[in-house]
């Protein structure tokens, strides 16, 4: 039986690199493609990696390697790519394939006061947000299988770029004393987590809006106090700087529905996998 092909777009990103990795594990195997950027990145196994830019390339990629499903982890908010989001729906379209688009909790940042559930209609006010919510509303009018992601922030490490947690620890480990906005409300899980899910949604061709996320939330001030108290820092390095009232909590609902409680986390469970990660153990202070 012919292989599947997925075709990642945004393979460098860090969602990317560890969807690739896991989409290689997977049983079916799929036949795996990535589009490149800047970084040339090395994966757990072969894929075929393509290097566009700008939209026409990326249309010509699509047309040759002729994906059964395409995962957009790209960020550019702008005309390219919106076209390229286009440009992916009417191939899958073609295709009779799955479309998985990674959007954003931000998509909603036109709400206020409410909770920011998955059947709440898109309504993004802030560039990024409007952006996104404009591209889930060409999916929500289109006939194709599709998958949208919400999520805010993600939490983790891979080994060709400096995740936010890397970044973090090494200005603690500096001494430096790091300024952060109060008021940021967030539910923050391990970028790895939330790939075990992603790669479970494309075996199940689940469709519709996703959120992931934890059960819990926190501000990002005292969510950063707790990741240093926990790597042996003072949490006086943590300072609260301007006051803004912002939610970016993405409450998860569906994915308990469709792959289980073992996708039902806490913050407590993403701080203790982020100091279990071998490579940002070196940061503990001993």
């Amino acid at each position: 039986m012919e292989q599947e092909k997925v075709l990642v777009l945004g393979a460098a990103s860090w969602l990317g690199f560890l969807l690739l990795n896991k989409l290689a594990l997977s049983e079916p195997s799929f036949a795996l493609g990535g589009t490149l950027h800047n970084l040339d990145v090395d994966f757990t196994s072969p894929v075929k990696k393509f290097k566009p830019v700008d939209l026409s390339d990326y249309q010509q990629v699509i047309d040759d390697y002729d994906p059964d499903v395409i995962v957009n982890f790209l960020r550019g908010e702008d005309e390219q790519g919106a076209g390229i989001h286009q440009y992916c729906i009417t191939h899958i379209a073609k295709k009779s394939g799955y479309y998985v688009y990674a959007s954003s909790v931000l998509a909603l940042d036109g709400y206020s006061g409410v909770p920011l559930t998955e059947d709440l209609k898109a309504n993004g006010i802030s560039e990024y947000g409007a952006f996104k919510a404009a591209c889930e509303e060409t999916l929500q009018a289109s006939s194709i299988n599709w998958c949208a992601l919400r999520f805010a922030s993600l939490q983790g490490w891979v080994p060709h770029r400096i995740t936010r947690n890397e970044g973090l620890l090494k200005k603690l480990k500096d001494g430096q004393t790091i300024t952060v906005d109060r008021g940021v409300v967030q539910n923050r899980m391990l970028a790895s987590h939330m790939i075990d899910g992603v790669a479970a949604l494309i075996e199940k061709r689940v469709t519709g809006i996703i959120h992931f996320g934890t059960t819990d939330s926190s501000e990002e001030y005292t969510f950063l106090q707790d990741q240093a108290k926990l790597f042996g820092y003072p949490t006086e390095l943590i300072v609260g700087g301007a006051t803004r009232d912002v939610n970016l909590v993405a409450i998860p609902k569906r994915i308990y529905e469709v792959l289980g409680h073992n996708f039902m986390t806490t913050q407590q469970d993403t701080l203790q996998g982020i100091l279990q990660i071998p490579e940002l153990r070196k940061y503990i202070k001993h």
